[in-house]
């Protein structure tokens, strides 16, 4: 699965992550595009360190964040 955050406020990225990660089963290998923006990326570590995901960001592309379930 994919979460493209390109579009969205700072303010509208949690609820999105909310909608989509906290109401599945399986996030392993799940998606989030963030584009190169520090703080939409630090918006998104922070929410995913706070809800015990696991996560990396692949060395070939710096614009995502890899989920993986803990």
């Amino acid at each position: 699965m994919i979460i493209d955050l390109h579009g969205l406020r700072y303010k509208e990225v949690e609820p999105m992550l909310e909608k989509h990660l906290l109401v599945r089963y399986n996030r392993d290998g799940w998606q989030i595009i963030t584009g190169n923006s520090p703080p939409m990326k630090s918006i998104v570590i922070e929410f995913l360190e706070e809800h015990g995901f696991g996560w990396y960001i692949p060395l070939h592309n710096s614009g995502v964040i890899i989920v993986s379930d803990i």
